[in-house]
């Protein structure tokens, strides 16, 4: 029997190597390809905040991608959140280094189901916790109920459809998203948590700004 026949066959069954890196300007063009595949739009324009130099406003911006025999396969992409509750005590910079967003996660058709996109989904919240954010958050397209139970399959919170996603600054309880989908997230940090007594009836995320 020629063994060495059989593991010679056994390594070329083996799947290709996945590496996951940060994006470059060659990626561009592919990564808008998977972008017109994905459930959200995702504008050229956005890219920039991921090639360019760091900003005030992007420095937090993130963009990796995962490549196969020197193929764009995947993408994941997003930033800190940046928005003015200064009404409420909390200042800008203070939401940017606490919150960010999930804005694109597309996989190639032909490579669904080999677990990528979680994977770049871990990556990419490993990335966020190692600069101690507190929380990430997805929004998710209305009618999407694939969506919705992968997140949870991948320990996502996911809110029900149109209710935004409220979290607790000071004693308030404050809406943040109001658009008609369904917002997902997912703690960084232990002190951040879901509590539907401060608000009966509703899930008011806290521990963000403690």
């Amino acid at each position: 029997m020629d063994h060495g026949s059989g593991r010679q066959a056994e390594r070329a069954e083996q799947p290709p190597v996945v590496m996951v890196r940060p994006i470059i300007r060659n990626d561009v063009p592919t990564v808008m390809e998977l972008c017109r595949e994905a459930a959200e739009p995702f504008p050229a324009e956005k890219l920039g905040d991921h090639l360019d130099g760091p900003t005030a406003e992007n420095q937090f911006a993130l963009a990796l991608v995962a490549e196969s025999d020197g193929e764009v396969i995947a993408v994941v992409a997003g930033a800190a959140l940046a928005m003015d509750l200064d009404d409420l005590s909390v200042s800008r910079e203070m939401i940017i280094r606490r919150m960010a967003l999930l804005d694109l996660l597309a996989v190639r058709a032909d490579r669904r189901g080999e677990g990528l996109g979680r994977r770049l989904a871990e990556t990419f919240i490993e990335w966020y916790q190692e600069r101690e954010f507190r929380i990430v958050i997805a929004n998710i397209a209305p009618g999407r109920h694939d969506l919705v139970s992968l997140y949870k399959h991948w320990g996502w919170h996911v809110g029900a459809a149109g209710a935004g996603l409220a979290i607790q600054i000071v004693q308030d309880p404050v809406l943040i998203n109001e658009e008609p989908t369904r917002t997902a997230w997912i703690p960084l940090s232990p002190e951040v948590r879901q509590s539907l007594s401060i608000v009966p009836g509703i899930s008011v995320v806290t521990g963000i700004f403690e």
